[in-house]
C-alpha cells in the first residue's frame, strides 16, 4: 500500500484508474502499487471538458476561459478565475503556453535567438538568452521602480544603478560627473514614460537606455538595434535557414514585440507564472490544475491525447505495437498521469479532439470519470 499524502480521494482514484487502463496501443506494463489517500482526504473534484480541435486559436483561448469559469462555479473558489495564480494551467508545448499567457511574439523572437534558453525548468534556473540579459535583468528591475503614474522612484532607481555598478563608474571630475548623472536622469525619465504606454514596444523602451549607456549591454544587442535593414522573410516549412537570417528575424521580432510581453515571459521563465508545460511540473504540486490537451497545436508526434479517448492508432504506433516498442499511447498516458497527480484539490482536463462527439461518448463510458464529470467545452 502506498499512501498519497498530496491529493484528495477523487484525484487519487482518477490517477489509479488512468494507470490501470487497458488501452489500444499500450504495451507498457501496468504494474504499480495502487495509491490510497490519507483518511481525511475524502473530497476532490474532477472535470473533463471536450471540444473540437478545428476551433481557431482565439476561440480555444476564449472557451478555455469558460472552462475556468465552470470550475470556479463548481468549486466556489476564486482560485479558478482566469489568470489567478491559485490554479496552474498546463499546456503541452512552450509555444502553447506563450499563446495562452499572451507573450507569443516575444517568445518566438527569443526562440530564434537561442531556442535552448527559453524553456524554463522545474527549478526556475533558466535565465533566457545571454544576449538579452540586460533586458531581462537591468531593465526589468528599473521598470519596477516606475510608479503607476509613470514617475520613477529616485531612491529605487539609485539602488538599481548601484546594484549593477553604474554609479561606481562615474567620472572623477565634478562637471563631467554631473553631466553623466544628468543624462542618466533624463534617460530614466524617458524610460519611465515609455513603460506606462499601453502598446509600447521593446524598441521604444530600450532606446533611451542605449542612447546614454545607462547599463552595459551586450555588443550584439547594440549592433542589432542599430541595424536599419529589414528582416529577411521566414523560410518555408521544412526549408533550412541561414543562421544570420534566423538571428536577424529574432532581433527584429524582439524589438517590435510589446514590452509587456517580455515582462510576462520573464515571469514564466522564473516559474512564477500560473502557466507551465506538462513536462516541466514533474515533482511539483498545486491546489488546482487545468491540463490542456491539444494534439492539433502541439509540435511533433510524440504525444497523442486523442488516442487515449478512442481515436485510432497511427501507422507508426501500429508498427511499434507489433515490434513491442513504446508507442505514443504509452508516452501520453504517463504524461497524463503525471499532470493529474500534481493536483491537491481539483483538476480540469480540457481536450481538443479531432472528433469531439466520439471523444465525449468515449469519456462518458470510461471508468476514469463519474457521472456528471464529462462535459462539452462551453461555447
Amino acid at each position: 500500500m502506498e499512501m498519497n499524502h498530496r491529493s484528495q480521494r477523487r484525484i487519487v482514484d482518477l490517477i489509479n484508474d488512468i494507470w490501470d487502463s487497458d488501452l489500444e496501443g499500450r504495451i507498457q506494463s501496468k504494474k504499480a502499487v495502487r495509491q490510497h489517500p490519507r483518511v481525511e482526504k475524502s473530497e476532490g473534484l474532477v472535470r473533463i471538458f471536450i471540444g473540437n480541435a478545428s476551433a481557431s486559436a482565439e476561440d480555444k483561448l476564449r472557451r478555455e476561459a469558460l472552462c475556468e469559469s465552470a470550475m470556479r462555479a463548481a468549486t466556489g473558489l476564486a482560485n479558478w478565475e482566469q489568470g489567478n495564480p491559485g490554479h496552474k494551467v498546463l499546456a503541452l508545448e512552450h509555444s502553447l503556453v506563450a499563446r495562452r499567457g499572451d507573450f507569443l511574439e516575444a517568445f518566438e523572437a527569443l526562440s530564434l535567438l537561442d531556442p535552448d534558453s527559453v524553456r524554463p525548468d522545474a527549478n526556475g534556473d533558466v535565465s533566457g538568452p545571454t544576449v538579452v540579459q540586460m533586458l531581462l535583468r537591468e531593465l526589468m528591475d528599473l521598470a519596477d521602480c516606475v510608479r503607476d503614474g509613470g514617475a520613477p522612484s529616485d531612491f529605487a532607481v539609485t539602488e538599481v544603478l548601484h546594484r549593477y555598478g553604474r554609479l561606481q563608474q562615474l567620472p572623477e571630475e565634478g562637471e563631467a560627473r554631473w553631466q553623466v548623472l544628468k543624462a542618466y536622469q533624463l534617460a530614466v525619465e524617458d524610460f519611465a514614460k515609455a513603460c506606462v504606454k499601453p502598446a509600447v514596444t521593446v524598441r521604444e523602451v530600450l532606446a533611451p537606455v542605449l542612447q546614454v549607456g545607462l547599463f552595459e549591454p551586450d555588443k550584439r544587442l547594440v549592433a542589432a538595434f542599430n541595424d536599419a535593414n529589414p528582416p529577411p522573410p521566414a523560410p518555408k516549412p521544412r526549408q533550412p535557414e541561414a543562421f544570420e537570417n534566423r538571428l536577424s528575424r529574432g532581433w527584429h521580432g524582439l524589438f517590435d514585440s510589446p514590452w509587456i510581453q517580455l515582462r510576462r515571459f520573464k515571469t514564466y521563465l522564473s516559474g512564477k507564472s500560473h502557466l507551465a508545460t506538462h513536462q516541466v511540473v514533474k515533482g511539483s504540486e498545486f491546489d488546482h490544475v487545468m491540463v490542456v490537451m491539444d494534439d492539433e497545436d502541439a509540435a511533433g508526434n510524440l504525444f497523442a491525447y486523442d488516442r487515449l479517448f478512442g481515436a485510432p492508432l497511427g501507422e507508426s504506433d501500429v508498427k511499434n505495437v507489433g515490434e513491442g516498442k513504446e508507442t505514443s499511447v504509452d508516452r501520453t498516458l504517463r504524461l497524463l498521469y503525471v499532470t493529474c497527480s500534481r493536483a491537491r484539490e481539483s483538476v480540469a482536463l480540457v481536450l481538443w479532439a479531432k472528433d469531439a462527439a466520439q471523444a465525449l461518448a468515449y469519456a462518458q463510458k470510461s471508468k476514469w470519470f463519474n457521472p456528471g464529470e464529462v462535459q462539452a467545452i462551453p461555447e
